[in-house]
């Protein structure tokens, strides 16, 4: 059984702080950068759709570690960010924070994006491509 602490500090929105917001953005570079890679080298299959939903997982877990354990001596203020995007939390109107804009060079600017909001990238050449022909 979890502890009402325990609970309340999963079920929380705890605002980045201090170097939090670089961190996150590192951890979701590294998996975009590790899911384009599975996405070259694996065949489409159930077990690469799995690995995805893992990696995206894995992914948000890291998130929540560095979201749910602070640096030393950094505290959020009883209250503090418990208001969703509209403003209006559980506990009525509170403070809404948003990230800072973080210019890590890796975002994808509107001539790099697909459209949707996420970068558009053309696929590594398959390495396996000549297996076929090599094995025939």
């Amino acid at each position: 059984m979890f502890t009402q602490e325990e609970v309340n500090v999963r079920f929380t929105y705890h605002p980045p702080v201090g170097s939090q917001g670089v961190r996150y953005a590192m951890l979701r570079r590294l998996a975009r950068e590790f899911a384009h890679e599975m996405n070259s080298l694996c065949p489409v299959s159930d077990e690469l759709g799995e690995a995805m939903r893992l990696l995206q997982q894995a992914n948000m877990m890291a998130n929540a570690a560095i979201a749910c354990h602070p640096p030393e001596g950094v505290t959020v203020p009883e209250g503090e960010g418990l208001a969703p995007a509209g403003g209006v939390g559980v506990e009525g109107p509170g403070p809404v924070a948003t990230a800072p804009s973080l210019d890590l060079g890796q975002a994808a600017g509107p001539a790099q994006s697909g459209g949707n909001g996420q970068a558009a990238t053309t696929a590594p050449a398959d390495p396996r491509a000549g297996e076929e022909a090599a094995s025939a």
